[in-house]
């Protein structure tokens, strides 16, 4: 707060000023001409502009500064006019700097001990009745109303601005640097300790780690409002069935995420402000740690593709040249003595032949970005792509994660959506897809819905499994030991409904 008091003081100073210059040109109508005792005031007032930012830790020091700087602005009062004086708000603003000193209690005692005295004193010195001259002076009690409702409005206001004052400071002070969890805790601090959830989309759940309980209010919000930006307050049944008021705000339109507030119902300001404030921070912190993985994803490719082409030009080629040779060795020696060594020279082929494809299919792993394939990152590209320029709305849903699954049945999913929702778009005439995963320790679940015109003669187009590429979809299912079931009704649309079993030695707690 000491930086924002002496912002204050800088503001008070500069008003001062303006104020004194502002009063010697309307006293001396701009003539210019000016008297020796207000170049004795400007000197005051230089020297209180240079002592206002000082720390007086001696209060006889601090008194002594105080009572000087009145007496100067009474004696400028009376030489130019008394409460008429166009130095008048000059004088006031004095008052302001004197809270630096005091408590509020002890403030309202002084200024209002020289405010009362100001027109005794003057009125004496102007040797008139107090009663007389505050009657052609009417105005004088219009400005201490002005004063001091600007008083009590500060007052009242102090140490809710300088709480807040204090929360934007850490807050610009956060480099940005710091690791996504402690934006949950930044926005805890800001929003009086209440408790805080950064609930991140899977795909980005990485960063996070994302703990069970935030999966499931990310699910639940989700499967409610789908990629709908919203910013309310709600109540969610946690875990255990207890209901729950959160100010939830969705980090973005594309589904990245939600952060959540526990509260009441009644959200104030200042917590939509920082959760917008703290939701931008989130946005940003992954952009860029999306374009450093990206960039990783880059360099590791490139390295690669470095070393796979590096075993081509070597350690394959010179085990092809072997090969080569030995089939020429056993077509150049003697009947007899190739005989005599045609098991030990086929042995030795076949182990050439068989560490030559060994070392191709390693080269065709190093080049197979397969192995980091993310399926849900996969599928939401998809569908953006699929749907792209068509008049379609995609909705993708998904629940659960991902701890370790075979890269098969990932791609096999894959392709079962991609091929179902080619299907939509080419013939169901619809206006909206819907795709959910639920993935749990036991199965899988897929399913793919549509509102279009739906498929007619079901029946029949199941006897013919190679209807909509049904062919394909079944016989891929079934080889991962699942089930796939179409429902269609005419003009209402068509679901496809998949169930994939898991192992149980990869079932997550």
């Amino acid at each position: 707060m000491s930086t924002l008091y002496k912002e204050l003081n800088v503001f008070v100073i500069g008003i001062r000023w303006v104020l004194l210059f502002t009063g010697l040109l309307t006293y001396t109508n701009g003539d210019g001409v000016i008297d020796l005792s207000f170049l004795l005031i400007v000197v005051i007032n230089f020297y209180y502009s240079v002592l206002i930012n000082k720390k007086f830790s001696n209060k006889i020091l601090v008194m002594l500064v105080i009572t000087i700087d009145l007496c100067a602005n009474l004696f400028l009062l009376w030489q130019t006019g008394g409460l008429d004086s166009p130095f008048l708000y000059y004088s006031i603003t004095s008052l302001l700097w004197f809270k630096n000193f005091f408590a509020w209690k002890k403030y309202y005692l002084i200024t209002s001990i020289f405010l009362l005295l100001l027109p005794i004193v003057l009125s004496s010195l102007y040797q008139v009745s107090v009663g007389l001259y505050l009657s052609k002076n009417v105005d004088y009690t219009f400005y201490l109303i002005v004063f001091y409702s600007m008083v009590f409005t500060l007052n009242l206001y102090s140490t809710y601005i300088s709480k807040h004052y204090k929360k934007l400071v850490h807050f610009y002070s956060f480099t940005g640097s710091e690791e996504l969890p402690s934006y949950e805790k930044l926005l805890s601090r800001m929003v009086e300790k209440k408790q805080v959830y950064l609930c991140l989309n899977p795909i980005y759940a990485t960063h996070i780690n994302n703990s069970w309980e935030q999966n499931y209010y990310y699910n639940y919000l989700v499967q409610q409002f789908g990629q709908a930006k919203i910013s309310r307050v709600l109540n969610i049944s946690s875990y255990s069935g207890e209901r729950k008021t959160f100010y939830v705000h969705a980090l973005n339109d594309k589904n990245w995420g939600y952060l959540l507030v526990e509260g009441s119902n009644q959200v104030s300001m200042a917590t939509k402000i920082y959760t917008k404030l703290i939701s931008q921070l989130v946005q940003i912190k992954i952009t860029n740690l999306e374009q450093v993985e990206e960039v990783k994803k880059k360099a590791l490719k490139e390295e690669r593709d470095k070393i796979a082409q590096d075993i081509h030009d070597g350690i394959a080629q010179q085990l092809f040249f072997i090969s080569i040779q030995l089939f020429q060795l056993k077509n150049k020696l003697p009947e007899d003595t190739k005989r005599e060594l045609e098991s030990i020279l086929n042995s030795v082929e076949t182990q050439v032949k068989e560490t030559h494809q060994g070392i191709r299919n390693y080269i065709g792993e190093l080049k197979n970005e397969k192995r980091q394939f993310h399926l849900f990152h996969a599928v939401e590209n998809l569908l953006e792509r699929l749907t792209e320029n068509k008049d379609i709305e995609p909705r993708f849903i998904m629940s659960g994660w991902i701890p370790e699954e075979k890269i098969e049945i990932e791609e096999s999913i894959f392709h079962l959506i991609e091929e179902a929702s080619n299907n939509v778009i080419k013939h169901a005439n619809a206006s909206e897809l819907q795709v959910s995963i639920e993935v749990s320790s036991i199965q899988w679940k897929i399913m793919i819905r549509d509102n279009g015109k739906g498929i007619e003669n079901l029946a029949v187009s199941k006897g013919k499994r190679d209807s909509y590429g049904l062919g394909g979809m079944v016989d891929r299912i079934e080889k991962l030991g699942g089930t796939l079931t179409i429902k269609s009704e005419t003009n209402k649309g068509t679901t496809v409904l998949v169930f994939i079993p898991r192992e149980r030695s990869r079932a997550y707690a």
